[in-house]
C-alpha cells in the first residue's frame, strides 16, 4: 500500500518561449544592424552571401557591415531613407516584414535601440497546462483521500483482483 501513496511523478522541466509584443516605431534601426538566416544557419561568410545574391538577387540590397559576437555577418539595408522608412515599404522582404523573430532572439533578446518591440521570455501553454493538469490531480487525490473515498475504492479494487486471479 505504501507503494500506491509514494508513487513516483514526472519532474516537468519548464519550458520556456519566447513572446515578442510591442509594435514598430519605424524608426528604422533595425534596417540598420541585421543578421540572415537561410535555412536554418546564419550567413556568417561572404561567400556564403554570395550563394543567396546567386538564388535570391533582392538581397542585393543589403550591405556587410561586420561581425557580431556570434560570428554571423551584420548587414545594413541600402534602401533604407533617411527619415528611416524603407524605399519600396509595400514590397519589403520577408525578413523585414517578419521583424523581429528569430533574428532578434539569436541576439539574446537585445533589440536596436528605440524598438517599439519587447521580448520576454514565459512559460509555454503546454507546460502551464501540464502544471495545473498536475494541481488537479494531486488535489483530487487529496480529496479522495480525505472523504475515505480512496480507502474504498482501492479495497475495492483489490477484491476485484483477487477473484479474478482465483478463476
Amino acid at each position: 500500500m505504501k507503494r500506491f501513496f509514494f508513487k513516483t511523478r514526472k519532474k516537468y522541466q519548464p519550458q520556456k518561449i519566447p513572446v515578442i509584443r510591442g509594435h514598430c516605431k519605424k524608426c528604422g534601426n533595425c534596417c540598420r544592424q541585421l543578421n540572415i538566416c537561410e535555412e536554418g544557419k546564419w550567413v556568417a561568410t561572404s561567400r556564403h552571401f554570395r550563394q543567396i545574391l546567386k538564388e535570391s538577387p533582392e538581397y542585393e540590397r543589403f550591405e556587410i557591415t561586420g561581425k557580431n559576437k556570434n560570428g554571423s555577418l551584420n548587414f545594413k539595408c541600402t534602401w533604407l531613407n533617411e527619415d528611416g522608412t524603407c524605399k519600396d515599404y509595400t514590397n519589403r522582404l520577408d525578413i523585414c516584414r517578419d521583424f523581429p523573430d528569430s533574428m532578434a532572439i539569436m541576439n539574446q533578446g537585445v533589440l536596436p535601440d528605440g524598438c517599439g518591440f519587447e521580448i520576454y521570455i514565459e512559460n509555454s501553454f503546454e507546460y502551464i497546462l501540464q502544471k495545473t493538469v498536475q494541481q488537479e490531480k494531486r488535489k483530487h487525490f487529496w480529496n479522495q483521500l480525505k472523504n475515505g473515498l480512496l480507502h474504498k475504492t482501492f479495497l475495492s479494487k483489490i477484491r476485484i483482483s483477487r477473484k479474478e486471479n482465483t478463476t
